[in-house]
């Protein structure tokens, strides 16, 4: 029997590839138009973190996903992403993502899940920015479902942050 969050994966796939919302690899693509970004090594993670992001995944899911395939990106810190390594302009940020080498120092990281269109990102704000490109579906805007939730939540955060930059 399919579980809510089959029907919400369900739900998210057919819209993504209805093209009315972007799937993970999209949003890759919309990073790398934004930052200096490059591949990272998912070695380099911790794996309680990953098992964690795994879980994240495909909670209660019981659709046939799996193996689950990660991928995980640096954002370079430059000019252009320079303020999301700030803390005035974030409520989670580079410095507390759990890593197996300290040497990295600050990271910046996107990880997703090329099936279940799964994506975190060590930065709030960004995170943020993020929901808000993947966009939004009429029948949500309509239904005022999860989507639209966090959607609407990830605008008024975003305006949040905002305020604090014009401080």
């Amino acid at each position: 029997m399919a579980t809510a969050s089959d029907k919400h994966l369900a739900y998210l796939l057919e819209q993504v590839h209805a093209g009315r919302m972007k799937s993970s690899q999209q949003l890759l693509e919309y990073l790398k138009m934004r930052f200096e970004i490059m591949e990272f090594p998912l070695e380099k993670i911790s794996k309680s973190f990953l098992e964690m992001q795994k879980y994240n995944a495909s909670f209660d899911i019981t659709l046939d996903i799996q193996p689950l395939v990660f991928h995980a990106y640096k954002i370079k810190r430059t000019g252009d992403s320079h303020d999301y390594f700030s803390g005035r302009l974030t409520d989670y940020g580079p410095l507390e993502f759990p890593v197996e080498s300290p040497e990295e120092g600050e990271l910046l990281l996107y990880l997703f899940e090329e099936k279940t269109n799964y994506f975190w990102v060590n930065n709030s704000l960004l995170h943020c920015e993020l929901m808000i490109e993947r966009g939004l579906d009429p029948q949500s805007l309509t239904n005022k479902n999860l989507f639209y939730l966090e959607y609407e939540s990830s605008r008024q955060m975003k305006s949040a942050y905002q305020k604090r930059l014009e401080k």
